[in-house]
């Protein structure tokens, strides 16, 4: 029994250009946003002196590399960030982990 395609799961050529003019705009967006990002980075210096107050607590994280939920357990542990109970991340908040996006969320 042979299986045919259907036609609602097959693209016309006007479908096609349609589709990729709507993505490579939105790939122009996104570029735009890095370009953007990356004038912001080269701007701010690479290290910074955080004081930290006699008798205070401050915790110091180590790479998230996207693991929402490690960053979550970390938070319950410990609580959220406040004024009152600071943090400081070395960085690599997304380079690995399938939620990146929503580590970036949390950390905004």
């Amino acid at each position: 029994m042979a299986i045919g395609l259907q036609h609602r799961f097959v693209c016309t050529p006007a479908d096609y250009i349609v589709y990729s003019l709507v993505l490579l705009s939105s790939i122009r967006y996104v570029y735009e946003i890095l370009l953007r990002v990356l004038k912001v980075l080269r701007e701010l210096p690479s290290l910074i002196d955080v004081p930290v107050p006699a008798g205070t607590e401050f915790t110091v994280c180590g790479d998230v590399h996207g693991q929402f939920y490690d960053l979550l357990n970390i938070f319950e542990i410990n609580g959220f960030p406040s004024p009152t109970n600071p943090y400081l991340f070395n960085g690599d908040f997304v380079d690995r982990g399938s939620f990146s996006y929503e580590v970036m969320q949390l950390c905004a």
